[in-house]
């Protein structure tokens, strides 16, 4: 069983025979002797791998419920009388929520026996990869798994809006370079350059203590001086939304399609539906951590995706623009294999199963 389930999740003889440390012929061996044992056929052999039949997907579906009760039952009995259940391994992707797990995390901690809970940082392939080989109690997943040997459950939704440098979100979201009687234009929170009568502008508190000209290391309450020019970061809700083609000559900065295929492959889709030639800059082999997402932006001529209530604290130079009708939305599923009987698994997806207000 083993075998056949192997061959089937590996789509190849071969692969299958690497994972199993056997010989490929081995592999061969048992999956015809399986198809003659109950008189029919399982696998549909081709030239580019192979791939189960109606009967052979309902049989490793099964098979995969016996091998995961087999191995529960062994851990059960080779475990030490009073000893605690494993850690929860926990799967955590880039710029996950907090929300989704804090409630979750605290019922589980007061329905039961003590938990521990094991949180990794993974891509959402590696998750997949590490949830099926047991390496893994749970993924938090950009995408829908599929297979019948994992369950999943969608916990979160979240609209996208876009980072942009300060020159290019000034120009998509079409400021006038002045105001009606020749004043200049200016985005919110940035103060005028005089108050009426002539006066300099300062900040609350600011004492006038500098020659003309001269600016002072440090604002009270100890920020750094902007220099000349530089102007404070905008965020949600302080500019109109824009429509998605207005980014057309600006680049995405991407995460690696191997990262998450079907999520890259939506969000290519949706930029060139809108008219964008969706010519990704990835971020090279690093992950796209905020630390990168906003250099880069700050750096090129690049546009990064990000939701509204995002963390990270923008820097001036850096603009967050909602997108006009959530063309983009980022979701997040809860995973795990369908055969898993963990007790303190089953508490936690319930209570990721309760309505937590607005993902």
């Amino acid at each position: 069983m083993r075998v056949f389930v192997a061959v089937v999740e590996e789509g190849s003889l071969s692969a299958a025979a690497r994972r199993l440390r056997l010989s490929q012929p081995a592999v061969s061996q048992v999956a015809a002797a399986l198809e003659r044992e109950l008189g029919m056929a399982l696998l549909i052999r081709g030239a580019t791998g192979v791939r189960p039949t109606p009967a052979g997907a309902v049989l490793a579906g099964e098979a995969r419920a016996v091998l995961g009760r087999y191995e529960q039952a062994v851990a059960a009995v080779t475990r030490e009388p009073g000893a605690a259940e494993p850690a929860l391994r926990l799967g955590l992707p880039l710029e996950v929520r907090f929300e989704l797990l804090a409630g979750p995390l605290a019922e589980l901690a007061l329905a039961g026996p003590p938990v521990r809970v094991e949180p990794r940082h993974l891509s959402t392939s590696a998750q997949l990869a590490a949830l099926r080989a047991g390496e893994l109690d749970l993924g938090l997943l950009r995408e829908r798994a599929d297979g019948d040997d994992l369950d999943a459950l969608q916990i979160g939704a979240e609209p996208l809006g876009v980072l942009l440098p300060r020159r290019a979100a000034e120009e998509i979201a079409e400021l006038p370079a002045k105001l009606p009687g020749g004043q200049p234009a200016k985005l919110p929170g940035e103060l005028p350059a005089e108050l009426p009568g002539g006066q300099p502008a300062k900040l609350p508190g600011e004492l006038p203590a500098e020659l003309p000209g001269e600016l002072p290391a440090e604002l009270p309450g100890e920020l750094p001086a902007e220099r000349s020019g530089e102007l404070p970061a905008v965020r949600s809700g302080e500019l109109p939304a824009v429509r998605l083609e207005r980014l057309a000559g600006l680049r995405w900065l991407s995460f690696a399609r191997s990262d998450s295929p079907a999520w890259f492959d939506e969000i290519v889709a949706v930029l060139r539906s809108h008219g964008l030639r969706a010519t990704p800059d990835v971020a090279g082999s690093q992950a796209l951590i905020p630390e990168v997402k906003l250099t880069s932006v700050l750096a090129g001529d690049v546009f990064s995706l990000a939701p509204a209530d995002w963390p990270q604290p923008l820097p001036a130079g850096v603009v967050w623009l909602q997108l006009a009708g959530s063309p983009l939305v980022r979701r997040t599923w809860a995973t795990w294999r369908a055969d898993s009987r963990r007790r303190d698994l089953g508490r936690l997806v319930a209570a990721l199963e309760q309505p937590s207000g607005p993902a």
